[in-house]
């Protein structure tokens, strides 16, 4: 399932479909978390997906950080189909770090 979202999304990148891009981007993430078992923890990743959109929104118009997620999410992918967990993790924290700087580097700027 992943995979057919990925697919989606990546048209949604050639076709410049910002709202596309943004929906099948959380649809990706929230298939990725299906696989965790904790339905607490799931229903609170999906909770601070809404509460962060406006940190993680600028990047998908973003082209070079939307190659960059393509290649993420190719990696999520094959790291879902249980080669190494270890590294499916760490590319999810990875996966978020840039979009958390830019917001961070956006809001100092604001305040100088």
């Amino acid at each position: 399932m992943p995979k057919a979202i990925n697919d989606e999304y990546c048209a949604c990148i050639a076709a410049n479909d910002l709202r596309g891009i943004h929906e099948t981007n959380d649809a990706f993430h929230k298939a990725q978390l299906s696989a965790c078992t904790n339905p607490y923890l799931r229903e609170l990743i999906f909770e601070y997906m809404d509460i962060t959109l406006a940190i993680r929104a600028k990047n998908l118009a973003n082209p070079a950080r939307l190659k960059e997620s393509i290649e993420h999410h190719r990696l999520i992918i094959k790291y879902l189909q249980g080669t190494d967990s270890w590294m499916l993790a760490e590319l999810s924290v990875d996966h978020i770090k840039t979009s958390k700087k830019i917001y961070i580097e956006v809001i100092k700027n604001r305040k100088n």
